[in-house]
């Protein structure tokens, strides 16, 4: 292994370490933002009933998705069971992901089974019942987000361009 103690390749792998490190914790921040926000968004719909499309001008909007009721496959091998005697053609090693897909689509509750349209069981599919908070969606208005990608240009920059706004490995290693 080289030792390398060259000032500018240095300087650049602190640089890069010190903006990788930014980035991380700029996404966790933002994850923590987007939870609160999910978190709101579904009390809202468990008080109301109703999932929440929020405007806010000139920034974003922001939409709740909710589950539809649908079947999923919950027991492979008992579909595959269930194939080779009623469905021979349509088995492979595991269900043919074109018929659970299907299966899933013209599936319905019956009597607390998930059902074919013929009305019969289809074992190994599970009902999942709609109206649940899945998530939040957040569409940022572009003149907004280029005002803040222009910020984050502007904030990184000073810091490439100021090596000594950057933390260097002997602050580090204190």
């Amino acid at each position: 292994m080289t030792t390398i103690n060259d000032t500018d390749r240095v300087a650049k792998v602190e640089q890069i370490a010190w903006l990788e490190a930014m980035a991380a914790e700029a996404g966790r921040r933002a994850e923590l933002l987007r939870a609160e926000l999910a978190a709101d968004a579904k009390s809202l719909l468990l008080d109301t009933g109703m999932a929440k499309v929020w405007d806010i001008p000139g920034l974003a909007t922001l939409t709740t998705a909710i589950t539809r009721p649908s079947a999923t496959l919950d027991d492979p091998n008992a579909m595959v069971d269930w194939l080779i005697l009623r469905h021979p053609d349509q088995v492979i090693k595991v269900p043919n992901p074109d018929y659970v897909k299907a299966a899933r689509r013209t599936a319905q509750l019956i009597d607390g089974k998930v059902c074919g349209p013929d009305g019969n069981p289809i074992p190994g599919l599970a009902w999942k019942a709609g109206g649940q908070f899945h998530n939040i969606q957040i569409k940022v208005a572009a003149p907004f987000r280029e005002v803040m990608t222009a910020l984050a240009m502007e904030a990184l920059n000073a810091t490439a361009v100021n090596p000594a706004a950057t933390p260097t490995t002997a602050q580090a290693t204190r």
